[in-house]
C-alpha cells in the first residue's frame, strides 16, 4: 500500500468517524426530546429542556463540522439519512414523516451547497463565519421533523377528536390563572382556570379539527424565532470543536495557489 493510498484510507476513517458520531448524538438528542414534545407543559424542570438543548447544540455542531469537513457529498447524504433513521427509532414510523424527512433532504441539501460554496470562495478559512451562514438551514431541517413529530404527539391529535384542549396545556392554564388570582376573594383554587378554559373552549369548538396542523405549524413558528439563539449555541461549540480537532492534528490548515479568471477590458 504506498502513501496516497494510507491517506485515502485514513480520511475515510476519519469522515466515517465523524459521521457516525453525528448520528448517535442525533438519536440522543431525539431520545431527550420526546418526553417534553409528550408534555410540554414540563418546561418549567430545568432539565427537560436543557438537556435537549443542549444535545441540539452539540448534534448541530457535528453535522455541521460534518459538511464542513466531509468533501464527498455522498457521505454527507449518508449522514442526512442516518439521522432520519435515528429519528424513526425514537419516534416510530407515520406516513407524514415522509414528507418532513424530504423537507429534511432539500433543507440539508441547500446547508451543504451553501459550505461548499464558503469554503471554495474564502480566503481564510473563518470556522465561525462559515457555519454561521451554513448552519440555520440545517437548524431549519431539524426544526421541521420536531414540528412534525408534535403533530402526531397524542396530545396535540386529540385536539380533533376530543374537542378540548391538550391536557398539558390546560395544566399550564390553570396554573397561570390560579397564579393570577390568587388570594382573590370568592375563588377557589382551580375556579379560575375552569373559567378561562370553558370560554376558550367555547370559541375554539367549531375549529379543532384543523388545530392539529395550526399547533405544529405555530411549534415551527415559535423553535424558528428562537432559532438565533440555536445559532449562537452551534457556533462557539462547533469552534471549539474544530480549535480541538486542529491542536490535535486531525483537521490542519494549508495554503494553496489557486488560479482565478478576471475579466479585462
Amino acid at each position: 500500500m504506498n502513501q496516497e493510498e494510507e491517506i485515502s484510507g485514513s480520511n475515510i476513517s476519519r469522515h466515517s468517524a465523524i459521521i457516525i458520531i453525528t448520528i448517535v448524538f442525533a438519536w440522543f438528542f431525539w431520545w431527550t426530546l420526546e418526553p417534553w414534545l409528550n408534555d410540554p407543559s414540563r418546561f418549567s424542570d430545568l432539565s427537560t429542556w436543557l438537556v435537549p438543548l443542549v444535545f441540539l447544540g452539540l448534534f448541530i455542531s457535528l453535522a455541521s463540522l460534518s459538511f464542513l469537513l466531509v468533501r464527498n457529498d455522498n457521505q454527507k447524504i449518508i449522514l442526512v439519512l442516518g439521522v432520519a433513521v435515528s429519528f424513526l427509532f425514537v419516534f416510530g414510523y407515520n406516513h407524514l414523516y415522509l414528507i418532513a424527512f424530504a423537507l429534511l433532504f432539500l433543507l440539508s441539501y441547500r446547508s451543504m451547497k451553501i459550505f461548499d460554496s464558503e469554503i471554495e470562495h474564502r480566503l481564510k478559512m473563518k470556522v465561525g463565519n462559515i457555519i454561521w451562514n451554513g448552519a440555520p438551514w440545517l437548524i431549519t431541517s431539524i426544526l421541521v421533523l420536531i414540528s412534525f413529530a408534535y403533530y402526531l404527539t397524542p396530545d396535540v391529535q386529540a385536539l380533533a377528536q376530543s374537542g378540548e384542549l391538550p391536557k398539558s396545556f390546560q395544566r399550564v392554564v390553570m396554573t397561570v390563572v390560579d397564579q393570577i388570582f390568587e388570594g382573590q376573594t370568592g375563588l377557589e383554587s382551580g375556579d379560575g382556570g375552569n373559567q378561562v378554559l370553558s370560554i376558550i373552549n367555547y370559541y375554539l369548538r367549531p375549529y379543532y379539527k384543523i388545530l392539529p396542523p395550526l399547533a405544529a405549524f405555530g411549534m415551527f413558528l415559535i423553535l424558528q424565532g428562537l432559532s438565533f439563539i440555536f445559532i449562537w449555541v452551534v457556533v462557539p461549540i462547533s469552534a471549539f470543536l474544530f480549535w480541538l480537532m486542529k491542536k490535535s492534528g486531525i483537521v490542519n490548515i494549508e495554503t494553496v495557489k489557486v488560479d482565478a479568471e478576471r475579466i479585462k477590458f
